[in-house]
Formats: C-alpha cells, structure tokens, sequence
C-alpha cells in the first residue's frame, strides 16, 4: 500500500489502470489480501471503475472447480473464475501410509503421466527442504528435470519444486506431495497457496498426503457460506458512470448524400495524389496485349498454354549448377485478375491490403499445449507447433484458444522442444532451429541456434485477418532472392521485386513452396491460393486468400 500511496502523491494528475488476482497473494504477511483499501485509495471518483475479469484460459473445467471451493474456505471475499468450456479428468485425491509410500504413488502416476504424452509435470512440494528430500527419493526411477527453479523457464520433462516457485507457472500435469493438515492448516494464509499450488495443473491434478487431509480440501463448503462469500465480492464492484452524449439532429436524405459526395471526392484525390496509377490492359484480335508481338500457338502466354492450363511463370532458372539466383531466361506473366495459379501476376487492384482498425498483436498471455505454444493478444492466437529439428508450422487466427487444421506433417516422435519465456521475448528451440516472438509487437523472429537471423515479421502490425483472406508481413533483405517452387512445381520462380502467384489452384494436391537464399523455406497447405508481393509501394507480404486462418510451415536450409 505505501508503493500505491507514493505514486498518487507523486503521479496524482496520472490515470491508472491496476490489474491483479489478490487469491495468488502467497504470502500473508505483506502484499495485498484484498481490495478494499486499494480501492478507498486509487478509485474515490465518480467515474473510477472496479471490475472483475473472470475468463480463465488456463485449467480444465474440473480442476477450476477444485481450486475454487479451496478459496471458499476463506474468510477473505471469493472473486470465482468462469473457465473456458474445456473438460478433462477428474482431481485425483490419494491417501498414503507413510513417506516410502508416497514416493511409490507418485512415480506410478508420473509414468502414467508420460505415457499419455504430457510433457511438463510438477511435483510440488511445501518447501525447498522436502523438495530435495523427494528429488533425492524419486531421482532412481524417474529422470528428472534438476535446473534452476528460481528461473521462470517452461521447460519439457518432472520438475520437484517447492511451491513459492511455481507461481506464475503452468505444467500439463501437477501432483501436490502432501496436502496434509499439517502442512495446510485452515487459514488464509495456507488457502491461497494451497489455490496457487492446484491452478498450475493445465490438463491433470492428483493430490497425496498422508495422515490426515488438509480440512481446504475435505471439508464441505455449504451453498450458503458460497453465495454470501460471492455476495461480498459482488458488493464490491462499482456500477460504471456513463456519459450520455446529445443528440445530434437527424440529416435530410440531401445533406447525407452532400456529405458522402465530399467524402467521396477527397478519397478520389487522395488516391489520385499517393495510390498506384490504374493499369488498364486491353487485347486486339489476335489475344495479345496491344503493342506486344503475337505469340505462336504452344508458346508460354500464348492461346495454346491457356488451353493445356500450362502456367506462364514470371521468370525461368536453372538448378544444375546449384545457383539459384541465376537468371538462365525471361518470360513475362501474364496479367490475370482472378484466376491464381503458378506465375500468375495479380491485378494491381488486388495488392494493397484492406484497411482496417487498429490491430494489436502483443502478447498477453502465453499457454503451452501438448506439442505447441500458444501466445494469446487482443487480435487472436498465434500457435507455434515445432514439427522437427528445422521445421515449425505457424498458425493465427482471431479468436482465443482456436482449433486448428491437422498439420500436414506430424512431430518427429523424439523431438525434444524447449520454450523459454522473460518479460520481452519468447523463445521456442526445437534441434538446430529457433523462434523468437516479441511480446510488445508479437512479431516472430526465426533463426538458427547460432544466433543467424533467418526471417523477420514486421514489427507494426506483423499480420493482418480479412474477410476470407490473410496478410503476413515481413522484412525481407534487399540483397534476399526468393524463389518460388517445391515438389512438382513447373518451373522456379524468381519473385525479385514483383508480386505473382506460387500456388497450383483449388483443387491441386501439390504444397506451394518459397525458398529464400537467406536459408529458409515457407511451405504453405495444398489448395491454398497463396500470392507473394515484393513491392515496397504494397508492402511485402505473403497472403493466402479463400481462408481467414493464416498456416504456413517453416523451415531452416
């Protein structure tokens, strides 16, 4: 409170917006256990507002309910959590005759654990005391995970660790060691670390103890003692102040369309003064472009080439000396406006992307799946699933927590990921390949483990959702030769400074595929429509049209 109350002394023409969860204050002794004087401090005006944000992204269903009904055995107001309609199994609470025999439960479930694929799991334990004594018990027969646990690291296999260090957190699977009366007395105090302990748990929970179980957990809370401990914290919100703003007087249909038309014209101007030029493309009789020599029937962009549906790529390169930023011949595309296939050039009117509000792609909260990271902003969720040592697939849509397609290729059954994370950066390290995300922009940074940058989103606004079509942005080098191709393509293509097709139509079976000379490649779903623009004027993106999820595959050279 002293913190709080400095910097309304010093701060006091600030606005303030104070986010918190006072049920994960662990330690009783000092921080804040509830609201009320925080709130007589920072919110005596009219329009000052406390609110309650109850969406839990975190725990299943089942394990939220247990959680919760600890924090009923409180004497502190209990703020309840909504979680997502998401169903698991049930909390596990197993009795134990003695130490040996709880070191025996929980190896048995640690390995059933393993054998349904949950990659993280934590045992944790009252104190750094018995958390050594378990680790020194189970380091036989389970391998664990011994680095430093006063570092906030998600990190793959068992972790022991006393409880004060889980917070802030989240495992696929959790087993409190002993949730005795001993060790969690009925008292806030114990409430909230006993709270803290079982929300960690993203898929699974299993308590042991022995002796006699903690009175948080076995004793009932009745519905009454429920409904007024809710009562409390709704008695706590303060209704919101609105503004209502005047009337303005209806418009005639005259005005309303006077003022369209003068919109109209300065968006006619301004398009004139900075927007491309219109191309304007019309044909003779023969089917060429006026001023452009006939072609001969069979010749690429000719009339035959349109007949066997033969691609007419942008420009031709040679592979067999290994050097593919070597031109060996030159075709111009052809310009279409809705057709999309290999080599085609789009029509201009296509590259500029859709205006749009403000988006927002920091990183607010990271969740890792089984076989996947998830990192969630205001604008969607971005999934980051390593596939092997030098591949990721990368995945965004609107939405949190979104289902996504099946991936075209499944994970190496032995690939061994870590995932780590610090107030600016997440990192994500598969083999010799590696993801950054920035949490202020959400823009992703893939590299090598040498530390090589191999391919950068743009900073301001990384990617873009529209209405059956995506934009992903990114800086490419001007010195960076992207080559359009991968299995059964017709012929490379160079994209240089130009914009073209590099997928193979709807109903193709083939992975439309970009190789850069900085050594990466990007392979994008089959039957996708995927257009790739180097045009500073447009931006330089890739886009994939008919889908409002962006899905791609990356991989190191």
């Amino acid at each position: 409170m002293m913190a709080y109350a400095s910097l309304k002394y010093c701060l006091s023409k600030c606005t303030y917006t104070i986010m918190g969860d006072v049920a994960q204050n662990i330690s009783d002794r000092y921080g804040l256990n509830d609201w009320t004087e925080l709130r007589k401090l920072m919110l005596p005006g009219e329009f000052d507002y406390f609110g309650i944000l109850q969406k839990s992204y975190r725990n299943t269903v089942e394990i939220s309910g247990f959680a919760t009904d600890i924090l009923y055995h409180g004497s502190f107001p209990v703020y309840p959590v909504e979680p997502i309609i998401r169903h698991g199994e049930s909390v596990t609470v197993k009795t134990c005759v003695d130490f040996t025999d709880q070191v025996t439960q929980a190896e048995q479930t640690i390995k059933q654990w393993q054998c349904k694929g949950l990659d993280t799991i934590a045992v944790v334990c009252m104190d750094e005391a018995e958390a050594e004594k378990v680790t020194a018990a189970l380091q036989g027969s389970v391998e664990l995970n011994t680095g430093d646990a006063g570092k906030w690291e998600i990190g793959e296999g068992v972790m022991v660790l006393p409880l004060k260090y889980t917070k802030g957190l989240e495992f696929d699977a959790v087993l409190i060691f002993n949730a005795s009366e001993e060790d969690y007395p009925v008292e806030d105090g114990y409430v909230k670390q006993l709270y803290v302990a079982a929300t960690r748990a993203l898929h699974e929970l299993t308590v042991l103890y022995r002796g006699k179980l903690t009175g948080l957990i076995a004793d009932p809370v009745s519905p009454e003692q429920k409904k007024r401990m809710r009562l409390a914290a709704d008695a706590q919100k303060k209704p919101v102040k609105t503004v209502v703003k005047q009337a303005e007087p209806e418009k005639t249909k005259e005005e309303i369309y006077r003022q369209r038309a003068q919109e109209a014209e300065k968006e006619r101007v301004a398009r004139e003064r900075y927007g491309p030029k219109k191309i304007i493309v019309t044909r003779n009789s023969q089917g060429t472009t006026d001023g452009a020599t006939p072609k001969k029937a069979g010749q690429s962009g000719g009339p035959e080439s349109r007949r066997t549906g033969q691609p007419s790529p942008a420009k031709v390169y040679g592979a067999g000396n290994g050097n593919a930023g070597r031109a060996t011949g030159r075709q111009e595309p052809r310009m279409v406006e809705n057709n999309g296939e290999y080599g085609d050039m789009p029509d201009a009117k296509t590259l500029m992307p859709a205006g749009h509000s403000r988006i927002d792609c920091a990183v607010r909260m990271v969740m890792k799946g089984k076989g996947y990271v998830d990192l969630l902003s205001s604008y969607g969720t971005l999934r980051i699933t390593p596939l092997a040592v030098d591949m990721f697939r990368i995945c965004f849509a609107k939405g949190q927590c979104r289902e996504f397609p099946k991936a075209a290729v499944t994970a190496a059954g032995d690939l061994r990921c870590t995932v780590r994370e610090n107030p600016s950066l997440v990192e994500i390290t598969a083999g010799y390949a590696q993801i950054r995300v920035d949490k202020k922009t959400g823009a992703l940074t893939f590299l090598n483990t040498q530390g090589k940058i191999l391919l950068t989103e743009r900073r301001r606004e990384p990617r873009q959702l529209g209405e059956k079509k995506n934009w992903s942005f990114f800086e490419w080098k001007k010195d960076e030769a992207l080559i359009a191709g991968g299995i059964g393509a017709p012929k490379p293509l160079k994209i240089g400074n130009s914009a073209a097709y590099f997928s193979y139509g709807r109903a193709d079976d083939r992975y439309p595929g970009l190789a850069s000379s900085k050594g990466y490649e990007m392979i994008f779903p089959a039957g996708s429509r995927v257009l790739c623009c180097n045009i500073g004027m447009y931006g330089t993106y890739i886009s994939m049209e008919e889908t409002d999820i962006i899905d791609y595959y990356l991989r190191a050279k």
